[in-house]
């Protein structure tokens, strides 16, 4: 992991002091990122540098085809047969980079038109006492909005947008590596859910920012004995490894005044954590089954 930085809460990530997108990358690498971490100019630069990369596509830029005639994508879309679309495609009548178009369909689902509400986790401020309310709060409930014309018409395709040659990359390697990159976004959940970096039990602002700075310190504590312990495991299970790292937590204190070492500690602690492994699944595959099947 190269991270994380910190920076202010409510400024986008585009435009931060210390972003991702400065970590240079050697040639040939493959940058596997989303829409909206990159642009034009962007992927413009990384196709000059020799650097590979895979985004999924938006819908804003325009599409320029094989025979010079401009597109935007859900047209694009509707003039295609509804199988595995693998074209080279240029993207942006100013820019135009050179890419190669992927669209996968994808099974039909129900209600995808219909908004729905959803629960909001609570996050900020928890007290155990809450001073001067006599009235509980109700709970938030995030309300969805309908999605535009546009977005209705490719909800039933995968799209993506890479530089990589097709002797190199197939189409069903895009997508898996695309599946694959969630893993990231599982982290941050498994950091606010099980680490709960996001409540706070105060309302001093130094406070609340020594409580985030030292929970962050322990994911990353936690992140480092997981990556010692079961990180070369395909089929490692995060959840569990970051329960067990909670058992063995209060142990760190006999290393510094008792029998148990730190080295005993930790190489007791990842012979437990190999047994930290996902259940497999038929009907909705893990990441790993996915990688093997691909492999395979």
């Amino acid at each position: 992991m190269v991270g994380p930085w910190v920076q202010a809460a409510r400024q986008s990530e585009k435009t931060g002091p210390s972003t991702a997108q400065e970590t240079p990358l050697p040639a040939g690498a493959l940058y596997v990122t989303d829409a909206g971490l990159l642009s034009l100019p962007r992927l413009s630069f990384l196709s000059e540098q020799g650097i590979f990369w895979l985004t999924a596509a938006s819908l804003r830029p325009k599409i320029i085809d094989e025979q010079g005639r401009v597109w935007d994508l859900p047209t694009l879309l509707s003039r295609r047969p509804k199988a595995v679309i693998d074209e080279p495609i240029k993207v942006g009548l100013k820019e135009q980079v050179p890419c190669r178009l992927i669209a996968v369909p994808l099974p039909a689902t129900k209600n995808k038109d219909k908004p729905s509400g959803q629960a909001a986790r609570r996050k900020g401020s928890h007290h155990d006492v809450q001073v001067g309310r006599t009235k509980a709060r109700k709970r938030k409930v995030r309300r969805l909005k309908p999605t535009c014309s546009k977005r209705r018409a490719v909800q039933d395709w995968l799209l993506l947008l890479t530089n990589v040659p097709k002797d190199r990359l197939s189409a069903q390697e895009a997508r898996e590596l695309m599946r694959a990159r969630w893993q990231i976004e599982l982290i941050w959940k498994l950091w606010k859910q099980w680490g709960q970096i996001d409540v706070w039990r105060s309302e001093q602002p130094m406070r609340i920012l020594c409580e985030v700075f030292a929970k962050l310190i322990g994911m990353i504590i936690q992140h480092w004995l997981t990556i010692v312990g079961c990180w070369s495991n395909l089929h490692r299970s995060l959840v569990k490894a970051s329960h067990l790292v909670k058992k063995i937590a209060p142990a760190i204190l006999w290393t510094m005044h008792g029998p148990l070492t730190r080295s005993m500690l930790l190489e007791r602690s990842c012979l437990v954590m190999r047994r930290c492994r996902l259940n497999p699944r038929r009907k909705h595959p893990n990441t790993s089954q996915h990688l093997l099947r691909l492999s395979g």
